[in-house]
């Protein structure tokens, strides 16, 4: 399968056990979970609905294309169930589309945000939620910025903070996870920790070259640990001190 969604069961870390796989048109770039459900980012075709009821028969249910652009991740805020798309395309620019998921169209639940012009002006690549806050990794040229948005239903205020040692080619080098007082990065070939110092500013602090020859696709956690994606496969890394990456049950 050149590109899709593959399931795997994963009790056992070292010997993952495939259950089901679900070809697509597209690369598949983000994937988000809600109940019985998986939002995938995948290219032109946008958002992609499917049901994982049955995790050895999964089921495309609809999509939300972005024609002429390509969607590169997507985040669940589980409270509200509002879904955020990142999408970005050749020119340079991109925006932010929101789905509310409790209701049966889909409807955005508040207008897109749009990275066209002066500080914002970029591709966002990866997008992430925490509580209220939502985190954008912006690509800015060759250049890799998180940009922090609040009261999105409000002033929408943000505030951009440049990823030092953040340089990339394309709109899939770089991939984000957002903790709490922390972000982990990928970049190409390597790996990033920034943390947020007493002003509210992150920074970066520590960076380390990838083990294996090839570049890093994707960082992600589970179960508290956090791992780095390639094309050999996934390996767990460590960062310099702990940090919270999530709270369950969630809030709500």
């Amino acid at each position: 399968m050149e590109s899709g969604l593959k399931i795997y069961d994963i009790a056992v870390q070292e010997r993952p056990v495939r259950l089901s796989q679900l070809p697509m048109d597209q690369p598949v770039t983000g994937v988000s979970l809600l109940d019985q459900t998986a939002y995938l980012a995948s290219g032109s075709d946008g958002l992609v609905v499917v049901d994982v009821s049955d995790l050895e028969n999964p089921l495309r249910v609809t999509n939300f294309p972005v024609s002429g652009n390509i969607a590169t991740d997507v985040d669940i805020q589980l409270e509200s169930k509002i879904l955020a798309m990142s999408v970005a395309n050749e020119l340079g620019t991109g925006y932010i589309r929101f789905f509310d998921l409790t209701d049966d169209e889909y409807e955005p639940p508040y207008g897109s945000i749009n990275f066209i012009e002066g500080e914002l002006q970029g591709q966002p690549v990866d997008v992430q939620w925490q509580g209220d806050q939502l985190f954008v990794l912006l690509k800015q040229g060759d250049q890799l910025s998180v940009v922090v948005f609040s009261d999105l239903d409000g002033l929408r205020n943000y505030q951009v903070h440049e990823v030092s040692r953040g340089i990339v080619n394309g709109i899939t080098d770089a991939s984000f996870v957002v903790q709490y007082g922390q972000i982990a990065l990928s970049v190409g070939n390597e790996y990033l920790i920034m943390q947020k110092d007493d002003a509210g500013i992150y920074n970066t602090i520590y960076w380390q070259d990838a083990v294996s020859l090839t570049s890093y696709f994707d960082v992600f956690t589970n179960q508290g640990g956090v791992f780095l994606g390639d094309a050999q496969g996934i390996e767990q890394v460590n960062a310099p001190g702990l940090a919270l990456t999530s709270i369950s049950p969630a809030a709500g």
